[in-house]
């Protein structure tokens, strides 16, 4: 369906992707328990989710090509979210000058983030993946504990550690699969 090809050295990698996701939803009690989490739960089928999306957005970059799967794509999503903005209509008297100017930044990025990650996505959904997700998330996660621990999670270093140690294995081995 997307063209990538697994032989039983890229299952392996796999395998140990998938251990090493154990250790980075890790906590101080290290306690595989902590992997069971209603919360940890909603985070994999999010996952599951956006896999799933990434996997559809290759086949139709292969199928529409490039530029038509990517407006497409964009098109359809605007559409399909249009209604949720008619739930939040007595939050737009709130918005001032200021406001629209940090969204339009937003957009901006997004749209620049989108148009890459759908790239990434043409050559290799695997790896893109990993790329995406993984790092920088992990690593503002870990400069919020420091600077503003109420705005997310405070975990010990050991913690993070083990977590970023965990985080580095799975990215070696995204790589050594692409």
């Amino acid at each position: 369906m997307i063209n990538e090809k697994f032989n039983i050295t890229h299952i392996v990698y796999i395998t140990i992707i998938f251990i090493a996701g154990f250790f980075v939803t890790m906590d101080e009690k290290f306690s595989f328990r902590s992997f069971l989490k209603r919360d940890v739960n909603f985070a994999l089928l999010f996952m599951t989710i956006l896999s799933l999306y990434n996997i559809f957005t290759k086949k139709t970059i292969i199928d529409l090509g490039y530029w038509n799967a990517t407006i497409w794509i964009a098109l359809l999503t605007t559409l399909f979210t249009l209604p949720s903005h008619f739930l939040v209509l007595k939050e737009y008297k709130t918005v001032n000058l200021k406001k629209i100017a940090v969204l339009i930044l937003i957009g901006i990025i997004g749209i620049i983030g989108y148009l890459a990650s759908n790239k990434a996505f043409e050559q290799s959904v695997g790896l893109s993946s990993v790329i995406i997700s993984l790092p920088f998330s992990m690593v503002m996660a870990f400069v919020f504990s420091l600077f503003a621990p109420r705005l997310l999670e405070k975990h010990t270093f050991k913690v993070y550690l083990i977590r970023f140690t965990a985080a580095a294995i799975m990215f070696y081995c995204a790589l050594k699969i692409s």
